[in-house]
């Protein structure tokens, strides 16, 4: 199982299902491999894969996402992916993950 798949796992095991939203950022063509079903599913990606892509597709760079989505914009059922851009410095993984806290509305489990 590769680790995307051992995170759906464990995703499942805390209550993600089909209704969840999901936002993919940095998507590319290789959703389908996370075996996901929902009809909530977006991908964001700066490479044009609308036409291979099962579900919404919004061609646009993740490292600006902000000037799309507002902060705090996502729902408490909403799960974020992302796919750092290769190569990615370790200050641009940081600042994108910085990025995707602002969109989200944390909650624990």
């Amino acid at each position: 199982m590769s680790l995307s798949g051992e995170f759906i796992e464990i995703l499942k095991e805390k209550g993600f299902d089909d209704n969840w939203d999901v936002l993919s950022l940095g998507c590319g063509i290789g959703q389908g491999e996370l075996g996901l079903k929902n009809e909530q599913l977006t991908g964001v990606d700066i490479w044009d894969y609308s036409s291979s892509f099962p579900y919404e597709f919004i061609k646009y760079d993740i490292r600006k996402i902000r000037e799309i989505f507002l902060p705090d914009s996502l729902n408490y059922r909403t799960v974020l992916f992302l796919t750092c851009p290769s190569p990615s410095s370790k200050n641009q993984i940081c600042l994108l993950l910085q990025l995707m806290g602002t969109l989200a509305r944390v909650s624990s489990w």
